[in-house]
């Protein structure tokens, strides 16, 4: 007879089901794992070993002596964690007729970010309540390492400069400019473990910066008081591995208030 088990979270499971579940059920059956999240898992009964795959339903056929299944997280996608995360289990008899084709794809269930992609967001931000110079800098570097590229959809600037300030977007090939002060790379993506960037983002408030072989890429006069975006909609800049992207600001005065953003993608599959 068809029975609904369990349902629980594999980044966040209650204690009764941390590492199994029970069926209610030993002997054969057939059970169906609805795996609603970015985990992979495994699943064990006696000497049996299986492989349920993430954001999929998989039927499987079961033979065992205990009500209780073993399940483990055998590896996570990098996409962004989708609008659920939960897996459900449902059993049925060996012979009972099991609705639907397996393995069904429940991909349409993750969730997708407002750039349309399915990337996970990331920003980087630096405020000066009173600067004390005239040039700011926020560079957020791409390690060669890193596999991915980043993809800029908004460069924010703010001053309260009346005079004639300017940004400045600009790209800068190789080693990383690692300016003095550190800035966070933030995640958009509001869940308990968010994914991470590899990026290394760094700012600095100076007299005097030497770009190496710098790259513009845009260029904007100011007003004061104004929040003004150097990438506007659809416009977008793609920074491969091993690179940087600068947002510099240049005051005409010092003692302003200034702020400086960088938000970016970056793809999941390696480059």
């Amino acid at each position: 007879m068809a029975r609904f088990v369990t349902t629980f979270d594999p980044y966040n499971p209650a204690k009764a089901d941390a590492t199994s579940f029970n069926t209610g059920t030993t002997g054969v059956f057939q059970m169906v794992v609805w795996n609603e999240s970015n985990a992979n898992l495994t699943l064990v009964w006696g000497q049996h070993i299986e492989y349920a795959p993430a954001w999929t339903a998989t039927l499987f056929c079961v033979q065992t002596n205990t009500a209780n299944i073993d399940w483990a997280i055998y590896s996570n996608l990098t996409s962004p964690a989708g609008q659920i995360s939960q897996v459900g289990i449902s059993t049925y008899g060996a012979h009972e007729f099991v609705p639907g084709t397996y393995p069904a794809s429940l991909a349409n269930r993750q969730s997708v970010t407002n750039t349309a992609t399915g990337n996970p967001i990331f920003s980087a931000t630096v405020g000066y309540a009173s600067t004390v110079h005239l040039l700011q800098f926020l560079n957020v570097f791409n390690p060669p390492t890193s596999g991915k590229n980043y993809t800029f959809h908004a460069a924010r600037v703010f001053t309260s400069d009346a005079g004639t300030p300017s940004a400045v977007l600009e790209y800068c090939a190789g080693a990383d400019n690692k300016f003095a002060g550190a800035v966070t790379a933030f995640s958009h993506m509001g869940t308990a473990t968010p994914p991470t960037s590899a990026a290394n983002c760094t700012q600095v408030d100076s007299g005097t910066v030497v770009l190496t072989n710098p790259q513009t890429i845009e260029t904007l006069s100011l007003q004061p008081n104004v929040t003004a975006d150097l990438l506007a909609f659809p416009d977008s800049v793609v920074l491969a591995p091993g690179g940087n992207m600068i947002l510099q600001m240049t005051g005409t005065a010092t003692a302003k208030i200034v702020r400086l953003t960088l938000k970016w993608t970056e793809s999941v599959t390696t480059v």
